[in-house]
């Protein structure tokens, strides 16, 4: 039995273990124990969705499977998403944040004044109080924006993923 056990890959250790631990005997469950402390193996750089030799059709063992995959799939699809939000919101920040400036430093009716992040898109004043909304501009702003809400949102959910990573080492 001891040879047995040494023989199996790590999956099958850690999932016999801490999953199929009923199905063992007590002996076995030790033995195996024993050889995972002894190979070192960490928990979190093992995949355990994918069985390699055995196939669990217990209905449990199933259920906690794809419940921490869900979890972990909410997890990175959660962080992202905050993440999106969080740059969409720091680029119409920014784009309101020009707008009063262009507000405040408004004195002269003759001056030309502009806002827009991270193109001035938006143009009025002068002798005569025209106005021009730079259509192009307004194109390249919001690709910009997508560009920057995407970028956050990747590295929002990596950043979440390695503090995950060391908290669950730990």
């Amino acid at each position: 039995m001891m040879e047995h056990i040494a023989g199996l890959p790590d999956k099958d250790l850690l999932r016999m273990v801490y999953f199929d631990h009923a199905q063992y005997q007590s002996e076995a469950i030790t033995y195996a124990k024993a050889e995972i402390a002894k190979r070192r193996v960490n928990i979190t750089q093992v995949d355990l969705s994918n069985p390699s030799d055995t196939a669990i059709s217990h209905p449990f063992i199933i259920g906690i499977q794809k419940t921490r995959q869900f979890s972990v799939m909410i997890i990175r699809t959660r962080a992202y998403a905050l993440g999106f939000l969080a740059g969409g919101f720091v680029f119409a920040l920014f784009n309101i944040l020009s707008h009063r400036r262009m507000i405040k430093e408004a004195g002269c009716c003759d001056l030309f004044m502009s806002f827009g992040f991270p193109l001035d898109w938006y143009t009025y004043g002068g002798y005569s109080g025209t106005t021009h909304i730079h259509w192009w501009k307004i194109v390249a702003n919001i690709i910009a924006g997508i560009f920057m809400c995407l970028l956050s949102g990747w590295l929002f959910r990596s950043m979440v993923e390695k503090i995950r990573s060391y908290v669950e080492a730990a």
